[in-house]
């Protein structure tokens, strides 16, 4: 059929491999998935060339467009890990003074990729970003926010005979943990955007 419309031979093989080499992640079930956001982001895709020349690409574009550096790196799976003090302070100076740089997967933790290759030519690359780490500084403000609104209540219910008095502040400081626990979901989402693109330029 998509020989009749014109569609290239090499995009069919590449969506049905797409397709049958597809893994389902199990969705976010936890409640803090829920509620803030999953601490692990991920992407894939079948792209056309073999595992290793892919490897090759994806280094590079790591070490190039990122602040990562390899943590390790075996046939056929790759982990980065933040580029830390001195090295990641000069990148992002050199960075920002040349405007060419957006590095999008800052806030992971650690990043891997796993390159499977399905027949000659094709293989599938799947990316994964840990964010657990940004993700429990997130919840740490919540908790200190609440903390701080129930500690506030308890002194003022020792203070003033009236109950609603006490309750009074209550809505500032949930509206206030409220907002900082959705301060998560922009950085879940940029970083998902970083693996996409990564994958982008292995297509």
């Amino acid at each position: 059929l998509g020989k009749e419309v014109g569609i290239p031979e090499h995009y069919l093989k590449q969506a049905l491999l797409e397709e049958h080499g597809r893994v389902d992640l199990p969705a976010s079930r936890g409640l803090l998935d829920r509620a803030i956001g999953a601490g692990r982001v991920s992407a894939q895709r079948v792209v056309r060339g073999d595992p290793d020349e892919l490897a090759t690409r994806l280094l590079a574009w790591m070490g190039d467009e990122e602040l990562l550096t390899v943590q390790r790196k075996q046939p056929g799976r790759i982990s980065w890990e933040p580029v830390r003090g001195v090295a990641a302070a000069l990148r992002r100076s050199s960075a920002a003074f040349a405007g060419n740089k957006s590095f999008m997967l800052s806030r992971a933790e650690l990043v891997t990729a796993a390159i499977t290759g399905l027949e000659p030519g094709f293989s599938q690359v799947a990316l994964a970003a840990d964010l657990r780490q940004a993700r429990g500084a997130v919840i740490g403000g919540v908790s200190a926010l609440l903390g701080c609104g129930l500690a506030t209540t308890v002194v003022l219910a020792v203070m003033s005979p009236f109950w609603w008095v006490a309750l009074a502040p209550t809505p500032l400081f949930v509206g206030l943990g409220w907002g900082v626990s959705r301060q998560f979901r922009p950085v879940a989402e940029r970083a998902l955007l970083g693996l996409e693109r990564a994958l982008d330029h292995l297509q």
